[in-house]
C-alpha cells in the first residue's frame, strides 16, 4: 500500500513541479518527469526507512513483548512490503491451499537474505517467525524488529546454545505465539546443487511441537539485486507437501530431514530441467 502512495506522490509531486517550472514543454520534458518521479520517490521511501529505525530504538531485546502482534510487527512488515516493491519483486505463490490451519513448521531451501523477507510476508496471516543465525540478530534495527516479532537467534558454533534455541522454537509453536520457519541448509547456497546438505537437528522442533511439517521451496531471489534497476524479478514459492504429525512421531530426526529434502530435491531438479 504504502509503494503505491508514495509511487502517486511522487507523480503529483512531479508534475506541479513540471508545471511550475514550465518544462513541459522542453524537448527533454519527460526524461525530466521521470527523474523527478524517481527522486521524489526515493526520498519518500528514505524516509519511511528513518521512521522504521527511529522506532527501532524503542524495542529493547531483554523486554520483548509476550504477543507477536504489536506495533513493531505492522511497522516492520509494512517496510518490507515497500522495500520488496521498491525493488520490483513480484512473488507468484503456488500450493498455499496445502498450508494447515493450525499450528506447523516450515521448512524451505536458502538462495539469499530475501528468502525470509518474501516468506514472512507471504506467511504472515499463519503468524510466521524464523530461526535464524544469531548474526542477524545484530544488524541495527532490523534485528531488533526480527526479535519483537518472534524471530529466535540460532548460535549454530554452541550446541547446548542451539539446543536452547530450537527447544523455545517449539514452545513458541506450542503456545501459540507463533508458527516457526526454518532453513535446514543452515546457510545460504551458492553452489551448483539445488540443495546443499542439511542439517537433521532443525527437525527436532517438529518433533517436540508435535507439529505437521510444511514442505516448500523457494526460486529467482538470487536474481533480485542484478535486475531490481533494470525489470520486475519474479520469485516463486511452492508449497509441496506436508508431512503429518504421524510421520513426524514415527520417524527420527534423520529420517523426516532426508524425507523432507527429497520431495524439495525432487521438485527442484524438475523445475531446473524443465
Amino acid at each position: 500500500m504504502f509503494s503505491y502512495v508514495y509511487l502517486l506522490t511522487s507523480f503529483i509531486l512531479s508534475i506541479l513541479i513540471m508545471l511550475k517550472t514550465e518544462q513541459f514543454g522542453k524537448i527533454y520534458g519527460f526524461l525530466l518527469l521521470a527523474v523527478l518521479i524517481t527522486v521524489c520517490y526515493t526520498l519518500l521511501f528514505a524516509l519511511h526507512i528513518l521512521i522504521f529505525a527511529l522506532i527501532g530504538f524503542t524495542i529493547h531485546t531483554d523486554k520483548l513483548p509476550e504477543n507477536i502482534h504489536n506495533i513493531y510487527r505492522k511497522i516492520g512488515f509494512d517496510t518490507l512490503k515497500v522495500f520488496l516493491d521498491t525493488l520490483q519483486v513480484h512473488v507468484h505463490a503456488n500450493g498455499m491451499e496445502r498450508v494447515p490451519d493450525g499450528k506447523f513448521l516450515l521448512v524451505c531451501n536458502h538462495l539469499t537474505a530475501f528468502d525470509p523477507m518474501i516468506e514472512l510476508l507471504l506467511f504472515k496471516k499463519y503468524n510466521l517467525a524464523f530461526v535464524s543465525k544469531q548474526e542477524n540478530m545484530r544488524i541495527p534495527f532490523v534485528g531488533r524488529y526480527m526479535s519483537a516479532v518472534g524471530c529466535i537467534p540460532l548460535n549454530r558454533e554452541d550446541a547446548r546454545e542451539a539446543l536452547k534455541s530450537i527447544n523455545k522454537a517449539a514452545d513458541y509453536i506450542i503456545t501459540g505465539k507463533a508458527n516457526m520457519g526454518i532453513y535446514p541448509e543452515g546457510r545460504v547456497n551458492k553452489s551448483e546443487d539445488v540443495l546443499l546438505p542439511f542439517r537433521n537437528g532443525a527437525f527436532r522442533i517438529a518433533k517436540k511441537a508435535d507439529v505437521p511439517i510444511l514442505v516448500a521451496t523457494i526460486r529467482g531471489t538470487e536474481a533480485i539485486r542484478h535486475q531490481f534497476l533494470r525489470r520486475r524479478t519474479q520469485v516463486y514459492v511452492d508449497v509441496l507437501e506436508v508431512v503429518p504429525e504421524e510421520t513426524v512421531k514415527s520417524c527420527s530426526t534423520t529420517e523426516l530431514s532426508n524425507l523432507c529434502r527429497d520431495i524439495m530435491e525432487k521438485h527442484l531438479l524438475n523445475v531446473k530441467h524443465a
